[in-house]
């Protein structure tokens, strides 16, 4: 595995044209990219036998958001005091952020 490249730019003609322009495309096995459909589309246009991922830290992100949002929708009505408030934050942490005593919690 290797970088090829890094375009920047948001639209599907800039990645289709970045594409297009790849030396050898049938080496190409698998491209990762932001979970959009936009990009989906521009490369499987270009290269439709290849692999399409999405990259780790459009997911991690994804995840992070929505782990934040149950958080915050099962604090609703919580009072200020209650653990959940202090707690919950632990899970958007990361383990090496976290104190030994957190850990075990």
């Amino acid at each position: 595995h290797r970088l090829v490249d890094v375009v920047e730019g948001r639209t599907s003609t800039v990645l289709q044209a970045a594409l297009e322009k790849l030396p050898t495309p049938e080496t190409i096995k698998v491209v990762s990219i932001a979970m959009s459909g936009t990009f989906r589309a521009a490369v499987q246009a270009v290269l439709p036998d290849v692999a399409i991922v999405a990259d780790k830290y459009h997911v991690v992100a994804r995840i992070t958001k929505a782990v934040h949002d149950v958080w915050r929708r099962l604090l609703c009505g919580k009072r200020h005091a209650d653990p959940l408030r202090h707690t919950g934050r632990w899970v958007l942490r990361g383990r090496e952020h976290l104190s030994p005593e957190e850990e075990v919690t």
